[in-house]
């Protein structure tokens, strides 16, 4: 029987490589990431990263609470509960370069949101691929996405998912 570190190692792997996957299918446009694409650790800032290419793209796990429901915290003991609810967050981060004045023309900002809504369309898709597969539609809240950046020249966003699973 898995043990649930072996069950939260699947998961996130597998909606990593469902990500990676449609960032890589992005490569026929200038949208395509020549990035790192992984499960990162922790509370790291994937914005922080400084390595091969110029885009991240990272799951990670934010929050563990035990629930019965996906994305709702147990509010009794820990006996009572039957699984727990992970908050993963699936994100993608763009580097992108100012003009040496640190001015913004209307090319650039139209070029920024369109990457930026790609990437929306590419977390969707990530997160819908492993629907079904990797979980059922009941075991997955899916949260707002929420815009980050431009700070330090990085653009991008994250949508933070609830997914129960067995303890």
């Amino acid at each position: 029987m898995p043990q649930p570190d072996d069950t939260i190692i699947t998961l996130m792997s597998d909606l990593s490589a469902c990500l990676c996957a449609e960032l890589g299918a992005m490569a026929g446009t200038d949208s395509a990431p020549t990035c790192f694409c992984t499960p990162i650790p922790g509370s790291f800032p994937g914005q922080a990263y400084v390595g091969e290419g110029e885009d991240i793209a990272w799951v990670r796990l934010v929050e563990m609470y035990p629930s019965n429901t996906p994305g709702q915290r147990l509010a009794t003991t820990l006996d009572t509960a039957a699984a727990m609810t992970l908050i993963i967050e699936v994100s993608v981060m763009r580097c992108f370069q100012l003009r040496r004045d640190g001015t913004w023309n209307e090319t650039m900002l139209n070029d920024l949101w369109e990457r930026q809504m790609r990437d929306v369309g590419a977390l969707q898709r990530a997160i819908q691929c492993c629907t079904g597969r990797t979980w059922d539609e009941n075991q997955v809240v899916v949260g707002n996405y929420v815009p980050m950046g431009p700070q330090g020249d990085m653009l991008g966003g994250m949508i933070p998912l609830a997914v129960q699973i067995e303890v």
